[in-house]
């Protein structure tokens, strides 16, 4: 049971961390962010507290060797031009976005860049 609860958290944790960095990204502020994406604020804002704390308390993520390294998420992400690009989160903390149109060969390429395979 803890195992599950414990996947449970991490999943979430991927989650808040992809909105976050979403909203940081998209320009607009967090109340138009929250409102466009169907967030409720207060969690926003709960999360956005939550995960700052814990990164203060732990040192910043190393790159792990490719045997080590896992995947935190991967979801499709929608960017308001009907392009619908793939966001991979890395377990090494980076954010991979592609497009759906890049090639199985263009992906590889990119994580071995930031050191998620072999």
């Amino acid at each position: 049971m803890a195992k599950r609860a414990r996947l449970r958290n991490e999943e979430k944790t991927a989650y808040w961390r992809s909105v976050i960095r979403r909203q940081k990204s998209s320009g607009q502020s967090v109340r138009a962010f929250c409102a466009s994406e169907g967030v409720k604020e207060p969690s926003f804002y709960q999360w956005r507290r939550e995960l700052e704390r814990r990164d203060a308390e732990s040192p910043a993520p190393k790159l792990q060797p490719a045997s080590k390294t896992s995947f935190a998420a991967v979801q499709l992400v929608h960017d308001g031009n009907g392009v619908a690009p793939i966001e991979i989160v890395a377990g090494n903390g980076y954010v991979i976005r592609v497009s759906e149109a890049a090639t199985t060969d263009h992906v590889r390429r990119v994580l071995r860049a930031v050191g998620e395979l072999e």
